[in-house]
């Protein structure tokens, strides 16, 4: 399913709110939250294109967890990275790059590599404060949008310049 943006109708005018609108999932038409004008509804496919590009870099990295929270409100996507190691040859560290966003407008789209898996709503957020920190992130407006494009090219170009320069170290 996708996030859809409609127009909320005011109930004294029955005309269509110039401010606000309702965020509702395509599949069900449930509705997951509310936003302001300013607000872009990223789909799933661009916020997914992020972790395509690393999945793309790291031929052993896979899609490992995907979900969401809130009957959608907030959702998650994790790639499982290839180089995983040993602390002292007994703890097994396995590094995942993760996506996390909201719908309802409460959240910016964040995108964050550390070793901590999601399984509730508690890791998400853990997740999402090292993506807020130290990774890299994205308000739901157009410029945003714009910005994710932008990095998806960088993500791109930096793939297509190591693999370049690889082939000249051979």
């Amino acid at each position: 399913w996708e996030p859809e943006i409609k127009a909320m109708i005011d109930p004294y005018t029955m005309l269509a709110s110039e401010d606000t609108f309702g965020m509702f999932r395509s599949d069900t038409h449930a509705k997951i939250g509310t936003v302001g004008a300013r607000y872009v509804p990223v789909s799933h496919k661009e916020s997914l294109a992020l972790l395509d590009l690393i999945a793309a870099q790291d031929e052993a990295a896979c899609f490992v967890n995907a979900g969401h929270f809130d009957n959608g409100a907030k959702v998650f996507a994790q790639l499982a990275l290839g180089h995983a190691f040993n602390v002292v040859g007994i703890d097994p560290i396995k590094p995942y790059a993760s996506l996390t966003t909201a719908h309802d407008g409460s959240l910016n789209v964040g995108l964050s590599i550390g070793t901590v898996r999601i399984v509730c709503q508690n890791t998400f957020m853990m997740n999402y404060k090292e993506a807020m920190k130290s990774g890299l992130k994205f308000k739901h407006t157009q410029a945003s949008v714009e910005g994710m494009a932008r990095a998806e090219k960088l993500l791109q170009e930096t793939r297509l310049s190591t693999a370049a320069l690889e082939e000249k170290f051979k």
